[in-house]
């Protein structure tokens, strides 16, 4: 330092730079650099001690000094210019870097968004394919989800293959409200005897259709529906029943074609409460019918309890055969049906024995005109025995009336048997109401209204 110190007391020893011609340097050395003071600008200056003389030498102590001497600016261009290179680059990389992202992210979220559109309009009744977008992680999405529909469309087909190899009109149906999607097997519209349409095509707009216009055959409601379709010719009908289980996304159904299983049974219930061979309410229906009335007497209001016997059935049974006695039991059977109002209860007892309730009259005389009109049926009605024989309709009976003659079903019906009874003792063919008597009554077996 004393050797920089003598140097710059002696600068005309120093060979100068031209920057530094005028001027009187002061070295100064700080943080290990050594730095030039001057009075215009910031200079740095590196020096190296050079060693001439030895120690033998008169010059030995005079020490030279090789100084570097530089602007502060010049110095560090070099590396400023680097700096800025540097900087515009890494900012032209991000530039780039961004700009490249978005158009990245905007070419595959177009991808993206056509698949999603194609797995929207995707129908799981028949197979898909979806288009493949060149990104490995989508496109393998993708091949899954087409590998998972052929394998559905694979059990779907199973299910619809076991319904229509079994013996029985079964088909099903499942609507998906949120994809609002519907699968239907193959039978479905020929148990409802519907013209048939390709389920793949049908949209759950269209299903909702197919069920609202069936509304009008139902004959009940519920998980479990019964439709009653008319057939092809009149009279003939078709019976589908229906279960169904409704959820928050799902409602699934079967349909069940139970036309024989619904004939079978009504057949069952109409034997159970009708006479065979008349087709009237047979002794159990016509009793339950009239408990059940008599369990509201407002409705009954003026009534009469008709007990009816047919005369002469065995004389024909005897003479022309059974065969013979059956038509005219139906003859006569047909007859009371026919000449009474359908709000009157008819029934046939047993074997020759009838019954008539009327109910709901305004007065006696009303149903004395019914009975009238009905004896007036009767002898205009004829039977045609063997050998063209023709022979008229007759019968006997007796009238027992509510509520003077009795409150209960037990009482009208004894009571229009006695009046009956006595028809059939003193005049045949004709009506006869209960009278009441004093002292000995005309007695009969009791007959059960059970």
């Amino acid at each position: 330092m004393k050797a920089l110190q003598k140097m710059c007391c002696y600068p005309e020893i120093l060979t100068c730079p031209p920057f530094l011609r005028g001027e009187k340097p002061y070295f100064q050395k700080k943080d290990g650099q050594i730095y030039i003071d001057s009075q215009s600008e910031q200079l740095c200056a590196e020096i190296t001690y050079l060693e001439l003389y030895n120690e033998s030498s008169p010059f030995y102590e005079q020490k030279w000094v090789l100084a570097g001497i530089a602007r502060e600016e010049d110095l560090f261009q070099f590396t400023d210019r680097l700096l800025k290179m540097f900087s515009w680059i890494a900012v032209l990389a991000v530039a780039i870097g961004g700009l490249g992202g978005v158009i990245g992210i905007i070419y595959i979220s177009r991808l993206v968004l056509k698949l999603v559109h194609e797995v929207e309009a995707i129908k799981l009744t028949k197979p898909f394919t979806l288009t493949q977008t060149g990104i490995l992680e989508i496109d393998k999405l993708s091949n899954a989800l087409v590998q998972q529909s052929i394998r559905l469309n694979q059990v779907m087909n199973k299910f619809s293959n076991i319904i229509h190899m079994a013996d029985v009109p079964l088909a099903a149906f499942e609507v998906n409200r949120k994809d609002k999607t519907v699968f239907i097997t193959d039978k479905f519209f020929e148990i409802f005897g519907l013209p048939p349409k390709d389920s793949t095509e049908l949209c759950m707009e269209d299903f909702w259709q197919i069920f609202q216009e069936l509304e009008v055959y139902k004959e009940s409601e519920g998980e479990v529906t019964l439709y009653q379709i008319p057939g092809k010719h009149p009279g003939e009908y078709r019976f589908v029943r229906t279960m169904v289980k409704d959820s928050e996304n799902y409602y699934i159904g079967f349909v069940e074609d139970v036309t024989k299983q619904t004939l079978d049974l009504k057949r069952m219930e109409y034997e159970r409460n009708h006479d065979v061979l008349t087709g009237l309410n047979n002794r159990r229906a016509f009793f339950e019918r009239l408990r059940v009335l008599f369990e509201n007497p407002k409705q009954l209001k003026t009534a009469a309890f008709v007990m009816i016997d047919l005369d002469n059935l065995k004389h024909i049974n005897d003479t022309f055969g059974h065969g013979c006695g059956d038509q005219y039991i139906q003859t006569a059977a047909e007859c009371l049906k026919r000449g009474v109002p359908q709000s009157a209860v008819v029934c046939r007892l047993a074997g020759d024995e009838f019954c008539i309730f009327f109910y709901g009259c305004s007065g006696k005389e009303e149903i004395r005109h019914y009975i009238e009109r009905l004896q007036v049926r009767l002898k205009h009605t004829t039977i045609r025995l063997q050998e063209n024989q023709e022979y008229s309709i007759c019968i006997s009976g007796g009238i027992a009336w509510y509520p003077e003659d009795g409150r209960s079903c037990e009482e009208l019906l004894e009571r229009a048997d006695k009046a009956m009874y006595t028809v059939k003792k003193d005049e045949k063919g004709q009506f006869k109401e209960y009278e009441k008597r004093t002292g000995n009554e005309i007695q009969r077996d009791h007959i059960d209204c059970r």
